[in-house]
């Protein structure tokens, strides 16, 4: 039985693909020589599935995968995992933006006041010192996030920022 592993690059996938299947269609495929019907080599894997709160089908056969974080822009802070670079992929994979330097507090004011949600900053707790002004005030700020709200974003396709609002205090 093949199982799911939540890696960059099934995150890049989920955002163009139409199906999720086991290499065994690609095995068998070629062994008839043509590409066949897809629907009994699915992938099935309740314990991926019940882990991320997601179905892979269904989110796969989302016609907007594509424009999940359209009009978003995200800054990334050096330090978080999956990478920078891997994260970036994966959002802009996805309609978004990634700036590589850090609106300041009064344009990141901005432009949420304009568009609730639109400027977003992923981070980890080793980077938060270069958050420091956003971080000051005492109070969680609902634009730092960590990581896991991309990746969930992508599997579920619904933005929900709420659980994963970086906490640092």
């Amino acid at each position: 039985m093949t199982r799911l592993t939540r890696t960059q690059k099934l995150m890049l996938a989920i955002c163009v693909v139409r199906h999720v299947v086991s290499t065994k269609w690609l095995m068998d495929s070629a062994k008839e020589g043509y590409f066949l019907p897809v629907d009994t080599y699915a992938i099935h894997d309740g314990a991926f599935e019940e882990n991320f709160k997601c179905d892979i089908h269904e989110t796969v056969r989302n016609p907007n995968r594509a424009q999940l974080f359209d009009g978003r822009t995200f800054y990334v802070t050096p330090s978080v995992r999956p990478s920078v670079r891997e994260l970036t992929q994966m959002i802009e994979a996805c309609g978004g933006k990634v700036e590589k330097s850090r609106r300041s507090v009064v344009k990141i004011q901005e432009a949420n006041t304009q568009c609730a949600d639109s400027y977003i900053i992923l981070s980890c707790a080793n980077d938060l010192h270069l958050l420091a002004d956003l971080t000051r005030s005492g109070k969680q700020n609902r634009i730092i996030c960590t990581t896991e709200f991309i990746m969930r974003s992508i599997l579920t396709q619904k933005i929900d920022i709420e659980p994963h609002i970086l906490k640092y205090f």
